[in-house]
């Protein structure tokens, strides 16, 4: 039984010593490895070389293969047993690289020979660092301000932009020694002094909403880190997006209870009655809307005004002709929904209206 243990034991081990082998031979090619695949989701557009280029050395690094392209893995001999290994694994770094570019772009490295020149060609053409783009990302920063912008999309935008310029202005660093021995925390200095123009520049871009916040940041001995900046400014920025929906939700509630206790239906019937004609005396309307004075409209029937529904109406309370007669246009002056016994209970509609007023 233990000899069975200690057989198992050791075959796992071996296995697990085999797959090893296998990832650390950069000739090593997964089931999962082909040629129509890309070895970065973004491709290469020609303004996208710095985040492009950073993306491709990290996802060969983890393949192990990054060798291929600064040369470290050497072609071996023609002569050598792994001349073929390596031929299939630098074509398979190749259409890596190739189908992570535009097409437009990969077109112009059709006839590379390998993948250490492809990446050469490559960084020579898309990757010179000159004054064009410095100034571009500069002038970017400058013109860049919150505006409509959330604080994540903002502050990305500026953090992009910082990355940008750092690495086509790569920091010089000391090859005599001398900052090893220094005492005065040079360099920490200056890092701190980097780190304070960028937290201003962050805070100049924000919207006057924040001006408390960025007096409270400014306040604080010493000053925050640009994150640290960035963490208080997105608190305080939902903490006004609740607030604001709480104080829209009230005001829609005091309004609506507002209109429901000062609404009361008016009796258009009863102040009918209380316009009167001045030139014939009637009563329901006004001079302005007589129809003895203006005309009668094309519609009216006052023959068909005096039944209601089809039948002589009884029990009506008398009134003169021109109160009679002129009563469909105030009742229809009264609102929509108001009925009239003469009118057959209908109110007119807004084309009367226009051809009476």
């Amino acid at each position: 039984m233990a000899a069975n243990e200690e057989s198992s034991n050791n075959n796992n081990s071996q296995s697990n010593n085999n797959v090893s082998l296998f990832y650390n031979d950069p000739y090593y090619i997964s089931s999962s490895d082909n040629t129509v695949s890309k070895i970065v989701p973004i491709n290469l557009n020609g303004n996208n070389f710095l985040s492009w280029k950073r993306n491709v050395r990290r996802a060969l690094m983890a393949k192990n293969k990054l060798g291929f392209l600064d040369g470290s893995i050497k072609k071996p001999d023609v002569t050598d047993k792994d001349i073929s290994r390596w031929m299939r694994s630098d074509y398979l770094v190749t259409c890596w690289l190739m189908n992570s570019m535009d097409a437009d772009i990969a077109d112009n490295f059709t006839y590379v020979d390998n993948s250490e020149q492809l990446w050469s060609e490559v960084c020579e053409r898309f990757g010179q660092t000159n004054g064009p783009q410095i100034y571009q990302l500069k002038k970017e920063l400058d013109n860049l301000r919150q505006e409509n912008m959330s604080i994540v999309v903002y502050f990305g935008k500026m953090k992009k932009c910082w990355n940008e310029l750092q690495n086509l202005r790569n920091f010089p660093t000391c090859s005599c020694g001398i900052l090893v021995k220094c005492s005065c925390n040079f360099m920490k200095k200056l890092n701190d002094f980097d780190a304070e123009e960028k937290l201003m520049q962050f805070l100049l871009g924000l919207n006057s909403s924040f001006e408390n916040v960025i007096s409270n940041i400014l306040a604080t001995d010493p000053l925050p880190s640009i994150n640290r900046a960035y963490y208080i400014v997105q608190q305080n920025e939902k903490q006004k997006e609740i607030s604001g929906f709480n104080h829209v939700n009230h005001e829609i509630n005091a309004l609506a209870v507002q209109r429901s206790q000062n609404y009361v239906k008016k009796d258009w019937k009863k102040d009918k009655y209380e316009h009167k004609c001045d030139f014939y005396k009637g009563k329901g309307h006004t001079k302005d809307q007589c129809f003895k004075i203006i005309g009668y409209p094309d519609w009216y029937n006052p023959k068909k005004n005096n039944k209601v529904g089809g039948k002589v109406a009884a029990n009506v309370t008398a009134v003169t002709d021109c109160e009679y007669e002129d009563t469909p246009l105030e009742f229809m002056s009264a609102g929509p929904g108001e009925s009239y016994a003469g009118n057959s209970g209908a109110a007119m509609d807004s084309g009367m209206v226009s051809t009476i007023m």
